[in-house]
């Protein structure tokens, strides 16, 4: 399973996109978390990124696309998601 882990904005988002019954089509998933938690504490929230009806080709394209919708929930423009509890 393809993994990939980005720094942004002292947040770690981290993708990863899963063949469904060796369809040669993938779904992604998406966590994001603090970059340095104080507490010693996992604060990671999993999301589900938007996905297309047919699933994406390839799983870099589905991870591509989880990055970009998590750089999108921490900057604040998914209404009603949060990257953390306030």
């Amino acid at each position: 399973m393809p993994i990939r882990r980005v720094e942004y904005k002292d947040m770690v988002l981290r993708a990863a996109a899963f063949e469904v019954a060796g369809s040669g089509r993938y779904l992604p998933i998406l966590t994001i978390g603090r970059l340095d938690p104080s507490d010693g504490r996992s604060s990671a929230r999993i999301f589900d990124p938007p996905c297309p009806s047919e699933l994406f080709a390839d799983a870099g394209e589905a991870i591509d696309a989880a990055i970009e919708f998590g750089r999108a929930i921490v900057d604040g423009n998914v209404p009603g998601l949060r990257a953390q509890e306030q």
